[in-house]
């Protein structure tokens, strides 16, 4: 697998996680705990794609 698609990978399996902290967020408790690991999931996958792309 070229290191391309891996990254493809990592940045979706990121992306899908940090939406399970944003359900999480919304539909069961409301606490900071949820944005301390979903927003840095979020953007690192957003940065992952954007870096996948440039190559």
């Amino acid at each position: 697998m070229s290191h391309a698609r891996c990254g493809l990978v990592v940045a979706a399996l990121m992306f899908f996680v940090s939406g399970l902290a944003v359900a999480r967020q919304r539909f069961v408790v409301k606490n900071v705990s949820n944005r301390l690991w979903g927003l840095p999931l979020y953007f690192g996958s957003q940065l992952i794609f954007a870096a996948s792309v440039l190559r």
